[in-house]
Parts: C-alpha cells; sequence; structure tokens
C-alpha cells in the first residue's frame, strides 16, 4: 500500500482480504495475512482497508484460481495368488496428499484391465469391491477415484 498525494504519514491499521467466504486480518504494517481458501475454484480475493482520520480507506481485487487437493488411491486385495471361484475383496483408500485438504467423497470405479468391474460409493474415504468371477489366469486390477469438487482425481 502506498501514500498518494496530498496524504502524508504511513497508513495503520487492519486489512481484510476475503473471496467472499473466507477471509483474513493483517495489520498494514505487516503487510501480509494467512488465507485459508476452502473451496476450490475461480475465486476474486478483494483487500479492504478501512482507512483511519487521517487516510481515506480503499480496496482492491486479484483473481486466483485454487486447485482441488490431490489424492492418493491405494489397492489391496484380500486374496492374491486366488484360485478360481474363490471370494476376493478389494480396498481402494482414497487419502489426500500434502499440503492439500479436503474430505474425498464421492465414487470409485474398479477396473479388470481396461473393462470396468464396478463403481463403488467411498465410506470414510474406502470403497469395496467383492467377486467370485474372476477367470483363471493374471488380472490388472485398478481403483479410479474420481475426484470431487474439492478433492482431484487418482488412480
Amino acid at each position: 500500500m502506498t501514500v498518494q498525494a496530498p496524504g502524508g504519514g504511513t497508513p495503520i491499521g487492519n486489512v481484510t482480504v476475503s473471496d467472499g467466504v473466507d477471509s483474513c486480518q493483517g495489520t498494514v504494517a505487516a503487510g501480509q495475512c494467512s488465507l485459508a481458501l476452502t473451496t476450490a475454484g475461480a475465486r476474486t480475493l478483494t483487500a479492504t482497508y478501512a482507512g483511519t482520520a487521517n487516510h481515506t480507506g480503499s480496496s482492491d481485487t486479484q483473481p486466483h484460481q485454487v486447485n482441488p487437493a490431490g489424492t492418493i488411491t491405494a489397492l489391496a486385495s484380500s486374496l492374491n495368488p486366488s484360485v478360481e471361484g474363490q471370494m476376493i475383496t478389494f480396498t481402494a483408500t482414497v487419502r489426500v496428499a500434502a499440503p492439500g485438504v479436503c474430505s474425498p467423497t464421492g465414487n470409485v470405479t474398479f477396473l479388470d484391465g481396461a473393462t470396468p468391474l464396478a463403481t463403488r460409493a467411498l465410506s470414510g474415504a474406502v470403497a469395496t469391491y467383492s467377486t467370485d468371477a474372476l477367470a483363471v489366469g493374471s488380472h490388472s486390477i485398478t481403483a479410479v477415484y474420481a475426484g470431487d469438487a474439492q478433492c482431484g482425481s487418482s488412480t
């Protein structure tokens, strides 16, 4: 922030930065505040200085993009190897990659190679699929988390 003529002296007080949902406040002297944006997408940040008896208030805006938090999907099998006709449970666990903050919701699709086997909803960041229909031979099972508005997709 700079003082423009005919003003003089050093501005004091606070500046508030907000995206309309989240905000932070810092002193003019510090020149910053830490804003934790809790929703992904295109945001408009507004910095507002209320002013003092000696300095007129002012504000400015700046566009800012917040991307969904990254995720990591881990897949586990209850049996490997297995016998044809034997029940196997595949468990996909979705966790948030640092420094992201979100709670994964939505679906996980289980595939055998490129062939979809099932889509299951996450429950507490975990989705399971059980089958006894895998044919004899090698299978490449994959779990794909589709992502949601706050958490990115992962495989």
